[in-house]
Protein backbone atom coordinates (compact mmCIF):
# COMPACT_ATOMS: atom_id res chain seq x y z
CA UNK A 1 0.00 0.00 0.00
CA UNK A 2 1.80 3.12 -1.19
CA UNK A 3 0.44 5.53 1.44
CA UNK A 4 0.86 3.34 4.50
CA UNK A 5 4.40 4.42 5.37
CA UNK A 6 3.46 8.08 4.94
CA UNK A 7 0.17 7.93 6.82
CA UNK A 8 0.87 7.23 10.48
CA UNK A 9 -1.20 8.88 13.22
CA UNK A 10 -0.57 9.15 16.94
CA UNK A 11 -3.63 8.14 18.99
CA UNK A 12 -4.67 11.24 20.90
CA UNK A 13 -6.98 10.69 23.88
CA UNK A 14 -9.24 13.71 23.89
CA UNK A 15 -10.58 14.83 27.22
CA UNK A 16 -13.78 16.23 25.75
CA UNK A 17 -17.03 15.10 27.33
CA UNK A 18 -20.64 15.46 26.37
CA UNK A 19 -22.25 18.86 26.85
CA UNK A 20 -25.49 17.23 27.96
CA UNK A 21 -26.44 17.74 31.59
CA UNK A 22 -27.13 14.03 31.87
CA UNK A 23 -23.50 13.22 30.97
CA UNK A 24 -23.04 9.59 31.95
CA UNK A 25 -19.36 8.78 32.41
CA UNK A 26 -20.19 5.07 32.57
CA UNK A 27 -22.13 5.15 29.28
CA UNK A 28 -19.01 4.16 27.39
CA UNK A 29 -19.40 3.38 23.72
CA UNK A 30 -17.14 1.39 21.42
CA UNK A 31 -16.92 1.01 17.66
CA UNK A 32 -15.13 -1.19 15.16
CA UNK A 33 -13.96 -0.58 11.62
CA UNK A 34 -16.22 -2.43 9.22
CA UNK A 35 -16.20 -2.93 5.47
CA UNK A 36 -14.17 -0.56 3.31
CA UNK A 37 -14.40 -0.39 -0.48
CA UNK A 38 -12.14 1.07 -3.14
CA UNK A 39 -14.56 1.64 -6.01
CA UNK A 40 -11.80 2.86 -8.29
CA UNK A 41 -9.97 -0.43 -8.10
CA UNK A 42 -10.92 -2.65 -11.10
CA UNK A 43 -11.82 -6.22 -10.25
CA UNK A 44 -8.93 -7.49 -12.43
CA UNK A 45 -6.40 -4.94 -11.15
CA UNK A 46 -4.09 -7.34 -9.31
CA UNK A 47 -4.24 -9.87 -12.13
CA UNK A 48 -3.25 -7.16 -14.62
CA UNK A 49 -0.60 -5.87 -12.21
CA UNK A 50 0.96 -9.34 -12.11
CA UNK A 51 0.94 -9.60 -15.89
CA UNK A 52 2.48 -6.14 -16.19
CA UNK A 53 5.26 -7.03 -13.71
CA UNK A 54 6.02 -10.26 -15.56
CA UNK A 55 6.14 -8.38 -18.84
CA UNK A 56 8.68 -5.92 -17.41
CA UNK A 57 10.84 -8.80 -16.18
CA UNK A 58 10.82 -10.42 -19.58
CA UNK A 59 11.69 -7.15 -21.34
CA UNK A 60 14.49 -6.49 -18.84
CA UNK A 61 15.64 -10.12 -19.00
CA UNK A 62 15.39 -10.59 -15.20
CA UNK A 63 15.00 -13.78 -13.19
CA UNK A 64 12.57 -13.94 -10.27
CA UNK A 65 15.37 -13.31 -7.80
CA UNK A 66 16.75 -10.26 -9.65
CA UNK A 67 15.68 -6.62 -9.34
CA UNK A 68 16.18 -3.77 -11.77
CA UNK A 69 17.22 -0.47 -10.16
CA UNK A 70 15.75 2.21 -12.34
CA UNK A 71 16.30 5.94 -11.87
CA UNK A 72 12.78 7.31 -12.25
CA UNK A 73 14.07 10.88 -12.55
CA UNK A 74 16.52 10.00 -15.34
CA UNK A 75 15.31 6.70 -16.79
CA UNK A 76 17.58 4.82 -19.16
CA UNK A 77 16.61 3.64 -22.61
CA UNK A 78 16.20 0.02 -21.59
CA UNK A 79 13.70 0.92 -18.88
CA UNK A 80 11.75 3.29 -21.13
CA UNK A 81 11.52 0.65 -23.85
CA UNK A 82 10.34 -1.99 -21.37
CA UNK A 83 7.58 0.31 -20.12
CA UNK A 84 6.49 1.10 -23.65
CA UNK A 85 6.38 -2.57 -24.67
CA UNK A 86 4.26 -3.44 -21.61
CA UNK A 87 1.99 -0.38 -21.70
CA UNK A 88 -0.90 -2.37 -23.18
CA UNK A 89 -1.26 -4.24 -19.84
CA UNK A 90 -1.89 -1.07 -17.76
CA UNK A 91 -5.45 -0.23 -16.69
CA UNK A 92 -7.07 2.30 -19.00
CA UNK A 93 -6.62 5.34 -16.77
CA UNK A 94 -3.04 4.75 -15.88
CA UNK A 95 -3.40 3.92 -12.20
CA UNK A 96 -4.19 7.51 -11.32
CA UNK A 97 -5.95 6.38 -8.11
CA UNK A 98 -5.18 4.82 -4.76
CA UNK A 99 -4.89 1.07 -5.22
CA UNK A 100 -5.36 0.07 -1.55
CA UNK A 101 -7.69 -2.86 -1.00
CA UNK A 102 -10.44 -2.87 1.65
CA UNK A 103 -8.24 -4.30 4.39
CA UNK A 104 -5.53 -1.70 3.91
CA UNK A 105 -8.11 1.11 3.86
CA UNK A 106 -9.69 -0.16 7.08
CA UNK A 107 -6.34 -0.18 8.90
CA UNK A 108 -5.53 3.34 7.80
CA UNK A 109 -8.98 4.80 8.50
CA UNK A 110 -9.31 3.11 11.89
CA UNK A 111 -6.16 4.94 12.98
CA UNK A 112 -7.47 8.24 11.65
CA UNK A 113 -10.89 7.94 13.27
CA UNK A 114 -9.34 6.96 16.61
CA UNK A 115 -6.98 9.95 16.51
CA UNK A 116 -9.93 12.35 16.22
CA UNK A 117 -12.88 10.81 18.06
CA UNK A 118 -11.34 8.89 20.98
CA UNK A 119 -12.42 10.26 24.38
CA UNK A 120 -13.23 8.89 27.82
CA UNK A 121 -16.63 7.69 26.60
CA UNK A 122 -15.77 6.54 23.07
CA UNK A 123 -13.09 4.18 21.77
CA UNK A 124 -12.58 2.36 18.50
CA UNK A 125 -11.14 -1.10 17.99
CA UNK A 126 -13.30 -3.32 20.24
CA UNK A 127 -15.05 -6.42 18.96
CA UNK A 128 -18.20 -6.13 21.12
CA UNK A 129 -19.25 -2.70 19.92
CA UNK A 130 -22.48 -0.75 19.60
CA UNK A 131 -21.26 1.14 16.52
CA UNK A 132 -19.24 0.42 13.40
CA UNK A 133 -17.78 2.44 10.54
CA UNK A 134 -17.77 1.76 6.80
CA UNK A 135 -15.93 3.70 4.11
CA UNK A 136 -15.82 4.16 0.34
CA UNK A 137 -13.03 5.64 -1.80
CA UNK A 138 -13.64 6.60 -5.42
CA UNK A 139 -11.70 8.33 -8.17
CA UNK A 140 -12.58 9.71 -11.59
CA UNK A 141 -11.90 7.32 -14.48
CA UNK A 142 -11.18 10.10 -16.94
CA UNK A 143 -8.83 13.02 -16.28
CA UNK A 144 -9.94 16.62 -15.66
CA UNK A 145 -7.65 19.43 -16.81
CA UNK A 146 -7.11 22.54 -14.72
CA UNK A 147 -6.34 26.09 -15.92
CA UNK A 148 -2.73 25.08 -16.43
CA UNK A 149 -3.75 22.11 -18.56
CA UNK A 150 -2.54 19.76 -15.83
CA UNK A 151 -4.11 16.33 -15.69
CA UNK A 152 -6.16 15.72 -12.54
CA UNK A 153 -8.20 12.80 -11.27
CA UNK A 154 -10.71 14.10 -8.64
CA UNK A 155 -11.36 11.66 -5.79
CA UNK A 156 -13.65 11.34 -2.78
CA UNK A 157 -13.67 9.58 0.60
CA UNK A 158 -16.96 8.78 2.33
CA UNK A 159 -17.09 7.46 5.92
CA UNK A 160 -20.34 6.29 7.51
CA UNK A 161 -21.03 5.53 11.15
CA UNK A 162 -23.78 2.96 11.92
CA UNK A 163 -25.53 1.72 15.03
CA UNK A 164 -25.23 -2.07 15.18
CA UNK A 165 -28.74 -2.72 16.48
CA UNK A 166 -31.39 -5.22 15.53
CA UNK A 167 -31.09 -3.54 12.14
CA UNK A 168 -28.27 -1.48 10.64
CA UNK A 169 -28.95 2.24 11.17
CA UNK A 170 -26.98 5.21 9.86
CA UNK A 171 -25.90 7.65 12.60
CA UNK A 172 -23.57 10.08 10.81
CA UNK A 173 -21.90 10.44 7.40
CA UNK A 174 -18.76 12.38 6.41
CA UNK A 175 -17.63 13.02 2.80
CA UNK A 176 -14.54 14.89 1.61
CA UNK A 177 -13.43 15.59 -1.96
CA UNK A 178 -10.02 16.30 -3.47
CA UNK A 179 -9.01 17.56 -6.94
CA UNK A 180 -6.38 14.80 -7.02
CA UNK A 181 -6.35 11.07 -6.48
CA UNK A 182 -3.97 11.49 -3.52
CA UNK A 183 -5.00 9.45 -0.49
CA UNK A 184 -3.08 11.81 1.79
CA UNK A 185 -5.04 14.75 0.43
CA UNK A 186 -8.29 13.04 1.38
CA UNK A 187 -7.21 11.95 4.86
CA UNK A 188 -5.85 15.43 5.56
CA UNK A 189 -9.26 16.93 4.75
CA UNK A 190 -11.00 14.22 6.81
CA UNK A 191 -8.77 13.98 9.91
CA UNK A 192 -5.58 16.05 10.03
CA UNK A 193 -6.27 19.64 9.05
CA UNK A 194 -6.36 21.71 12.24
CA UNK A 195 -7.86 24.95 10.92
CA UNK A 196 -6.40 28.41 11.59
CA UNK A 197 -7.12 32.10 11.87
CA UNK A 198 -6.79 32.54 8.10
CA UNK A 199 -10.21 31.01 7.64
CA UNK A 200 -9.28 27.43 6.93
CA UNK A 201 -11.78 25.08 8.50
CA UNK A 202 -10.58 22.14 10.58
CA UNK A 203 -10.78 18.65 9.07
CA UNK A 204 -14.36 17.52 8.55
CA UNK A 205 -14.47 14.88 11.29
CA UNK A 206 -12.81 17.24 13.78
CA UNK A 207 -15.85 19.49 13.46
CA UNK A 208 -17.88 16.80 15.28
CA UNK A 209 -15.69 16.61 18.39
CA UNK A 210 -16.76 15.55 20.96
CA UNK A 211 -18.49 12.61 19.29
CA UNK A 212 -20.60 12.14 22.46
CA UNK A 213 -22.81 15.04 21.31
CA UNK A 214 -23.79 12.99 18.24
CA UNK A 215 -24.17 9.79 20.30
CA UNK A 216 -26.38 11.41 22.94
CA UNK A 217 -28.58 13.02 20.30
CA UNK A 218 -28.94 9.64 18.57
CA UNK A 219 -29.48 7.46 21.65
CA UNK A 220 -31.70 9.89 23.58
CA UNK A 221 -30.81 8.26 26.89
CA UNK A 222 -33.81 8.45 29.24
CA UNK A 223 -33.46 10.71 32.28
CA UNK A 224 -37.15 10.71 33.20
CA UNK A 225 -40.24 8.52 32.85
CA UNK A 226 -43.68 7.97 34.38
CA UNK A 227 -44.78 5.09 36.64
CA UNK A 228 -48.47 4.11 36.55
CA UNK A 229 -49.61 1.07 38.62
CA UNK A 230 -53.09 -0.22 37.78
CA UNK A 231 -53.86 -0.57 41.51
CA UNK A 232 -53.20 2.07 44.13
CA UNK A 233 -53.47 0.98 46.88
CA UNK A 234 -52.60 -2.66 46.20
CA UNK A 235 -53.71 -5.56 48.38
CA UNK A 236 -51.18 -7.89 49.94
CA UNK A 237 -50.73 -11.25 48.21
CA UNK A 238 -52.21 -9.93 44.96
CA UNK A 239 -50.92 -9.12 41.47
CA UNK A 240 -51.01 -6.03 39.31
CA UNK A 241 -49.44 -4.45 36.22
CA UNK A 242 -47.15 -1.44 36.50
CA UNK A 243 -46.90 0.58 33.28
CA UNK A 244 -43.73 2.60 32.80
CA UNK A 245 -43.83 5.06 29.92
CA UNK A 246 -42.96 8.61 28.87
CA UNK A 247 -39.22 7.95 28.55
CA UNK A 248 -37.59 11.29 27.68
CA UNK A 249 -34.03 12.53 27.33
CA UNK A 250 -32.64 15.90 28.52
CA UNK A 251 -34.12 17.71 25.52
CA UNK A 252 -37.57 16.20 26.10
CA UNK A 253 -37.28 13.83 23.13
CA UNK A 254 -38.65 10.29 23.26
CA UNK A 255 -35.91 7.83 24.14
CA UNK A 256 -34.83 5.25 21.59
CA UNK A 257 -36.15 1.70 21.85
CA UNK A 258 -32.74 0.08 22.45
CA UNK A 259 -32.16 1.89 25.75
CA UNK A 260 -32.45 -0.23 28.89
CA UNK A 261 -33.86 0.48 32.35
CA UNK A 262 -33.90 -1.41 35.63
CA UNK A 263 -37.12 -1.62 37.65
CA UNK A 264 -36.79 -2.37 41.38
CA UNK A 265 -39.48 -2.88 44.02
CA UNK A 266 -38.76 -2.87 47.73
CA UNK A 267 -41.13 -5.46 49.20
CA UNK A 268 -42.82 -7.46 46.45
CA UNK A 269 -41.45 -9.22 43.37
CA UNK A 270 -41.33 -8.75 39.57
CA UNK A 271 -42.27 -11.84 37.57
CA UNK A 272 -41.27 -10.76 34.04
CA UNK A 273 -38.32 -9.00 32.48
CA UNK A 274 -34.72 -10.18 32.90
CA UNK A 275 -33.28 -10.65 36.36
CA UNK A 276 -29.86 -8.90 36.45
CA UNK A 277 -26.99 -11.25 37.21
CA UNK A 278 -25.30 -8.58 39.32
CA UNK A 279 -28.29 -8.44 41.70
CA UNK A 280 -29.82 -11.93 41.54
CA UNK A 281 -33.09 -11.09 43.25
CA UNK A 282 -36.70 -11.34 42.12
CA UNK A 283 -37.47 -7.75 43.12
CA UNK A 284 -35.45 -6.36 40.18
CA UNK A 285 -35.74 -6.76 36.40
CA UNK A 286 -34.21 -5.18 33.29
CA UNK A 287 -36.32 -4.07 30.33
CA UNK A 288 -35.72 -2.39 26.99
CA UNK A 289 -37.63 0.84 26.36
CA UNK A 290 -39.12 -0.73 23.22
CA UNK A 291 -42.21 1.10 22.00
CA UNK A 292 -42.09 3.38 25.03
CA UNK A 293 -44.52 1.41 27.20
CA UNK A 294 -43.10 -1.23 29.54
CA UNK A 295 -45.54 -3.58 31.26
CA UNK A 296 -44.12 -4.82 34.57
CA UNK A 297 -45.84 -7.83 36.18
CA UNK A 298 -45.81 -7.26 39.93
CA UNK A 299 -46.70 -9.58 42.82
CA UNK A 300 -47.33 -8.01 46.21
CA UNK A 301 -45.82 -9.65 49.31
CA UNK A 302 -47.91 -11.59 51.82
CA UNK A 303 -47.08 -8.98 54.41
CA UNK A 304 -44.64 -6.16 55.06
CA UNK A 305 -43.73 -3.95 57.96
CA UNK A 306 -43.84 -1.02 55.54
CA UNK A 307 -47.16 0.58 54.64
CA UNK A 308 -46.25 1.08 51.00
CA UNK A 309 -44.39 -0.39 48.06
CA UNK A 310 -41.50 1.69 46.72
CA UNK A 311 -41.03 1.42 42.93
CA UNK A 312 -37.85 2.81 41.38
CA UNK A 313 -36.61 2.99 37.78
CA UNK A 314 -32.87 3.20 37.17
CA UNK A 315 -30.97 4.20 34.06
CA UNK A 316 -28.76 1.47 32.52
CA UNK A 317 -25.50 2.03 30.68
CA UNK A 318 -25.77 -0.44 27.79
CA UNK A 319 -27.39 -0.08 24.35
CA UNK A 320 -26.01 -3.23 22.69
CA UNK A 321 -28.49 -5.50 20.96
CA UNK A 322 -29.66 -8.41 23.10
CA UNK A 323 -27.81 -11.03 21.04
CA UNK A 324 -24.53 -9.22 21.81
CA UNK A 325 -25.31 -8.52 25.49
CA UNK A 326 -28.30 -10.29 27.15
CA UNK A 327 -30.49 -8.11 29.34
CA UNK A 328 -29.40 -10.07 32.41
CA UNK A 329 -25.80 -8.85 31.91
CA UNK A 330 -26.76 -5.18 31.76
CA UNK A 331 -24.60 -2.68 33.67
CA UNK A 332 -26.77 -0.82 36.17
CA UNK A 333 -26.46 2.87 36.92
CA UNK A 334 -27.06 4.22 40.46
CA UNK A 335 -29.10 7.04 38.91
CA UNK A 336 -32.84 6.86 39.65
CA UNK A 337 -34.89 8.42 36.84
CA UNK A 338 -38.33 7.86 38.43
CA UNK A 339 -39.88 6.54 41.64
CA UNK A 340 -43.32 6.09 43.11
CA UNK A 341 -44.91 4.84 46.34
CA UNK A 342 -47.95 2.57 46.23
CA UNK A 343 -49.82 2.00 49.49
CA UNK A 344 -50.45 -1.57 50.66
CA UNK A 345 -53.96 -2.69 51.50
CA UNK A 346 -54.72 -5.82 53.49
CA UNK A 347 -57.72 -8.09 52.95
CA UNK A 348 -57.90 -8.51 56.72
CA UNK A 349 -54.97 -9.24 59.04
CA UNK A 350 -52.06 -11.44 58.00
CA UNK A 351 -49.18 -13.06 59.87
CA UNK A 352 -46.21 -15.09 58.68
CA UNK A 353 -44.30 -17.61 60.79
CA UNK A 354 -40.99 -19.06 59.57
CA UNK A 355 -38.99 -21.81 61.27
CA UNK A 356 -35.72 -23.49 60.35
CA UNK A 357 -33.61 -26.34 61.69
CA UNK A 358 -30.12 -27.39 60.57
CA UNK A 359 -28.43 -30.36 62.17
CA UNK A 360 -25.26 -32.35 61.58
CA UNK A 361 -23.93 -35.59 63.04
CA UNK A 362 -20.23 -36.33 62.73
CA UNK A 363 -19.11 -39.51 64.43
CA UNK A 364 -15.47 -40.53 64.04
CA UNK A 365 -14.80 -43.30 66.51
CA UNK A 366 -12.07 -45.96 66.65
CA UNK A 367 -13.20 -48.48 69.27
CA UNK A 368 -10.43 -51.02 68.72
CA UNK A 369 -8.20 -52.39 65.99
CA UNK A 370 -11.21 -54.25 64.57
CA UNK A 371 -13.90 -51.62 65.09
CA UNK A 372 -13.80 -48.25 63.29
CA UNK A 373 -16.87 -46.01 62.72
CA UNK A 374 -17.20 -42.86 60.57
CA UNK A 375 -20.69 -41.42 60.10
CA UNK A 376 -21.58 -37.97 58.76
CA UNK A 377 -25.09 -36.60 58.26
CA UNK A 378 -26.50 -33.14 57.49
CA UNK A 379 -30.18 -32.29 57.58
CA UNK A 380 -32.21 -29.13 56.97
CA UNK A 381 -35.87 -28.37 57.64
CA UNK A 382 -37.56 -25.06 56.92
CA UNK A 383 -41.15 -23.87 56.59
CA UNK A 384 -43.00 -20.59 56.18
CA UNK A 385 -46.72 -20.44 57.00
CA UNK A 386 -49.16 -17.67 56.17
CA UNK A 387 -52.03 -16.96 58.59
CA UNK A 388 -54.96 -14.88 57.39
CA UNK A 389 -56.83 -13.68 60.42
CA UNK A 390 -60.26 -12.32 61.21
CA UNK A 391 -60.45 -8.56 60.80
CA UNK A 392 -61.85 -7.89 64.24
CA UNK A 393 -60.08 -9.36 67.29
CA UNK A 394 -61.73 -10.58 70.44
CA UNK A 395 -60.70 -8.52 73.45
CA UNK A 396 -59.63 -9.78 76.84
CA UNK A 397 -60.17 -7.03 79.41
CA UNK A 398 -59.34 -6.56 83.05
CA UNK A 399 -59.65 -3.86 85.69
CA UNK A 400 -56.63 -1.62 86.15
CA UNK A 401 -56.11 -1.60 89.93
CA UNK A 402 -54.54 1.87 89.84
CA UNK A 403 -57.42 3.52 88.03
CA UNK A 404 -60.30 1.11 88.52
CA UNK A 405 -61.00 1.30 84.75
CA UNK A 406 -61.50 -1.61 82.36
CA UNK A 407 -58.46 -1.96 80.06
CA UNK A 408 -57.56 -4.32 77.19
CA UNK A 409 -54.89 -6.85 78.18
CA UNK A 410 -54.96 -9.16 75.15
CA UNK A 411 -56.18 -9.31 71.55
CA UNK A 412 -57.18 -12.70 70.13
CA UNK A 413 -57.47 -13.14 66.38
CA UNK A 414 -59.35 -16.07 64.86
CA UNK A 415 -57.65 -18.00 62.02
CA UNK A 416 -59.60 -17.40 58.80
CA UNK A 417 -57.24 -19.24 56.46
CA UNK A 418 -53.97 -21.13 56.77
CA UNK A 419 -51.56 -21.72 53.86
CA UNK A 420 -48.02 -22.98 53.35
CA UNK A 421 -45.76 -20.52 51.51
CA UNK A 422 -42.82 -22.92 51.28
CA UNK A 423 -41.37 -26.03 52.93
CA UNK A 424 -38.13 -27.96 52.55
CA UNK A 425 -36.78 -31.06 54.24
CA UNK A 426 -33.51 -32.42 52.89
CA UNK A 427 -30.65 -34.53 54.18
CA UNK A 428 -27.47 -36.21 52.97
CA UNK A 429 -24.69 -38.23 54.54
CA UNK A 430 -22.01 -40.88 54.31
CA UNK A 431 -21.14 -44.00 56.33
CA UNK A 432 -17.78 -45.74 56.50
CA UNK A 433 -17.68 -48.54 59.10
CA UNK A 434 -15.29 -51.46 59.51
CA UNK A 435 -16.51 -53.67 62.33
CA UNK A 436 -15.16 -57.19 62.86
CA UNK A 437 -14.07 -57.51 59.23
CA UNK A 438 -17.35 -56.22 57.72
CA UNK A 439 -16.71 -52.99 55.77
CA UNK A 440 -19.73 -50.84 54.82
CA UNK A 441 -19.56 -47.75 52.59
CA UNK A 442 -22.77 -45.83 51.81
CA UNK A 443 -24.08 -42.50 50.56
CA UNK A 444 -27.59 -41.47 51.60
CA UNK A 445 -29.99 -38.67 50.70
CA UNK A 446 -33.37 -37.55 52.00
CA UNK A 447 -36.03 -35.66 50.03
CA UNK A 448 -39.56 -34.60 50.93
CA UNK A 449 -42.75 -34.34 48.92
CA UNK A 450 -45.49 -31.74 49.05
CA UNK A 451 -46.91 -30.92 52.45
CA UNK A 452 -50.29 -29.97 53.86
CA UNK A 453 -50.65 -27.65 56.83
CA UNK A 454 -53.30 -27.59 59.58
CA UNK A 455 -53.77 -26.23 63.07
CA UNK A 456 -52.61 -28.61 65.77
CA UNK A 457 -55.71 -27.72 67.79
CA UNK A 458 -58.71 -26.58 65.72
CA UNK A 459 -60.05 -23.24 66.86
CA UNK A 460 -56.66 -22.03 68.11
CA UNK A 461 -56.20 -18.28 67.92
CA UNK A 462 -53.29 -15.85 67.54
CA UNK A 463 -52.87 -13.84 70.73
CA UNK A 464 -51.33 -10.43 71.35
CA UNK A 465 -50.51 -9.10 74.82
CA UNK A 466 -50.77 -5.38 75.52
CA UNK A 467 -48.11 -3.63 77.61
CA UNK A 468 -50.13 -1.79 80.22
CA UNK A 469 -47.41 0.85 80.61
CA UNK A 470 -47.08 1.83 76.93
CA UNK A 471 -50.37 0.52 75.55
CA UNK A 472 -48.49 -1.19 72.71
CA UNK A 473 -48.32 -4.84 71.70
CA UNK A 474 -45.48 -6.47 73.66
CA UNK A 475 -45.81 -10.22 73.06
CA UNK A 476 -47.33 -12.35 70.31
CA UNK A 477 -48.28 -16.05 70.56
CA UNK A 478 -48.82 -18.09 67.39
CA UNK A 479 -50.94 -21.24 67.44
CA UNK A 480 -49.04 -24.49 66.78
CA UNK A 481 -49.43 -26.10 63.37
CA UNK A 482 -48.74 -29.52 61.85
CA UNK A 483 -47.17 -30.24 58.46
CA UNK A 484 -47.95 -33.62 56.93
CA UNK A 485 -45.78 -34.99 54.13
CA UNK A 486 -43.78 -38.00 52.99
CA UNK A 487 -39.97 -38.33 52.94
CA UNK A 488 -37.90 -40.73 50.85
CA UNK A 489 -34.53 -41.96 52.13
CA UNK A 490 -32.22 -43.37 49.44
CA UNK A 491 -29.12 -45.37 50.48
CA UNK A 492 -26.50 -46.68 48.03
CA UNK A 493 -23.13 -48.31 48.60
CA UNK A 494 -21.39 -51.63 49.28
CA UNK A 495 -20.94 -54.16 52.06
CA UNK A 496 -17.70 -56.16 51.98
CA UNK A 497 -16.58 -59.22 53.89
CA UNK A 498 -13.43 -61.27 53.39
CA UNK A 499 -15.15 -63.40 50.77
CA UNK A 500 -18.01 -61.40 49.28
CA UNK A 501 -19.05 -57.89 48.23
CA UNK A 502 -22.74 -56.98 48.41
CA UNK A 503 -24.27 -53.93 46.68
CA UNK A 504 -26.52 -51.71 48.81
CA UNK A 505 -29.34 -49.91 47.03
CA UNK A 506 -32.47 -49.37 49.03
CA UNK A 507 -35.01 -46.67 49.72
CA UNK A 508 -37.71 -46.18 52.30
CA UNK A 509 -40.68 -43.85 52.58
CA UNK A 510 -41.82 -42.33 55.85
CA UNK A 511 -44.95 -40.35 56.70
CA UNK A 512 -43.96 -37.25 58.68
CA UNK A 513 -46.03 -35.13 61.02
CA UNK A 514 -43.87 -32.09 61.68
CA UNK A 515 -45.15 -30.13 64.66
CA UNK A 516 -44.18 -26.48 64.34
CA UNK A 517 -44.31 -24.07 67.24
CA UNK A 518 -43.33 -20.44 67.55
CA UNK A 519 -40.73 -21.38 70.19
CA UNK A 520 -39.00 -23.72 67.74
CA UNK A 521 -35.47 -23.63 69.13
CA UNK A 522 -36.36 -21.41 72.07
CA UNK A 523 -34.49 -22.06 75.29
CA UNK A 524 -37.23 -20.80 77.56
CA UNK A 525 -36.24 -17.13 77.62
CA UNK A 526 -39.43 -16.08 75.91
CA UNK A 527 -37.64 -13.82 73.44
CA UNK A 528 -39.36 -15.47 70.48
CA UNK A 529 -42.68 -14.08 71.75
CA UNK A 530 -41.45 -10.52 72.28
CA UNK A 531 -41.96 -7.82 69.66
CA UNK A 532 -38.45 -7.00 68.45
CA UNK A 533 -39.41 -4.42 65.83
CA UNK A 534 -42.57 -2.43 65.29
CA UNK A 535 -43.89 0.63 63.52
CA UNK A 536 -46.12 1.16 66.52
CA UNK A 537 -49.34 0.74 64.55
CA UNK A 538 -49.65 -2.05 62.04
CA UNK A 539 -46.42 -4.03 61.79
CA UNK A 540 -44.69 -6.34 64.27
CA UNK A 541 -41.62 -8.57 63.98
CA UNK A 542 -40.05 -11.11 66.33
CA UNK A 543 -38.03 -14.34 66.46
CA UNK A 544 -35.22 -16.28 68.12
CA UNK A 545 -32.21 -18.50 67.44
CA UNK A 546 -30.49 -21.31 69.31
CA UNK A 547 -27.58 -23.71 68.85
CA UNK A 548 -27.28 -27.08 70.62
CA UNK A 549 -24.16 -29.23 70.67
CA UNK A 550 -23.57 -32.80 71.84
CA UNK A 551 -20.79 -35.35 71.56
CA UNK A 552 -21.54 -36.11 67.91
CA UNK A 553 -24.48 -33.86 67.08
CA UNK A 554 -24.88 -30.14 66.49
CA UNK A 555 -28.22 -28.44 65.77
CA UNK A 556 -29.16 -24.86 64.92
CA UNK A 557 -32.73 -23.64 65.38
CA UNK A 558 -34.35 -20.35 64.40
CA UNK A 559 -37.81 -18.86 64.18
CA UNK A 560 -39.03 -15.52 62.88
CA UNK A 561 -42.44 -13.98 62.42
CA UNK A 562 -44.12 -10.84 61.17
CA UNK A 563 -47.65 -9.46 61.45
CA UNK A 564 -49.46 -6.73 59.54
CA UNK A 565 -52.75 -5.30 60.76
CA UNK A 566 -54.95 -3.50 58.24
CA UNK A 567 -58.50 -4.48 59.20
CA UNK A 568 -60.14 -2.02 56.76
CA UNK A 569 -60.39 -3.32 53.19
Amino acid sequence: MKHTALYLFLIILLSSVSSLANDCQDCRRTAIMGQCENKALPEDFWENQHRYDECLREELDLTKSENYLADLQNPDKKWEQAQKNCEHLLVDYGRKFDFSDGEAMASSLETGIASVLTCNRFHIGYQKAAYFFEATYDCARNPVYNDYNEERYPSSLNIRMYYDGEKKELVKEWTVNSPTYSWNSLTNRMFEQQGDVLGYNPALMRQDVPITNILDAFEKVPITCTIKPDKDPVSYNSEMTIEISGFKDKEGRQSREFNRVLVVVESGSITNGARPESMNMDSAAVFQVGNGRIKVDYKAPDTSIHEYEQIKVYHCHNILKKSALPLAQTNISPKVIAQKKVMFKLPGVTAILSVEMKSSRNEDNVISDRNEVHKHWNEEQAATILFQLEKEPRLSKDVDPTTGKLVVKRYRYGIKHLSLINMTHTGSGTTDTDISGVHVLTDSSLTAGQATVSLEQPGSMLKMDVDQTTGKISNVFFPNVVLQYQTTLQIQGTKKTKEYTYPINRSSDTEVNWHIAQDFGDDGSGICYQVLESDGLTGFVGGSEKIESGRYKKAQFSSSWSISIHPDE
